[in-house]
């Protein structure tokens, strides 16, 4: 068996995961956690933190290599990652009645970075680091 059949399990079981976290977001905490309310927020916290560990290490491992294609791809996928967080606030706003500073404050620093992204992508030179564009 070839290792790369785990690692699409693993995206099958983590786009199920995406899922049910977006769409049915109490079912995931109860089925992921096995428990309900406040103790679910030190957790959900806990994770949140792994994974932008994660997502930031990728981040600048692919900012300081030399290879566009691969930067261009993380970007991309940030890029989207901006718009589900924009949705995801607009929703958290929405449901909550109300906007607080936080909310404001990461609807401003995701239209920044969101904007920058989108500058990158188009005009890679801005970046100020020089990649090789030949993958």
């Amino acid at each position: 068996m070839k290792i790369k059949y785990i690692f699409y399990l693993e995206v099958v079981i983590s786009v199920f995961a995406i899922f049910q976290a977006a769409f049915w977001p109490q079912a995931f905490l109860e089925t992921s956690l096995g428990m309900r309310g406040e103790a679910v927020a030190g957790e959900l916290a806990r994770w949140y933190s792994v994974l932008l560990f994660f997502l930031m290490y990728i981040y600048m491992v692919s900012m300081h290599q030399r290879r566009w294609y691969f930067f261009r791809h993380v970007l991309i996928a940030l890029l989207l990652g901006d718009v589900l967080h924009l949705t995801t606030t607009i929703v958290a706003a929405t449901n909550l009645g109300t906007w607080s500073p936080g909310l404001f404050g990461s609807l401003g620093v995701t239209l920044l970075f969101a904007g920058s992204r989108m500058v990158a992508l188009r005009k890679p030179s801005l970046i100020g680091r020089t990649y090789d564009f030949e993958d």
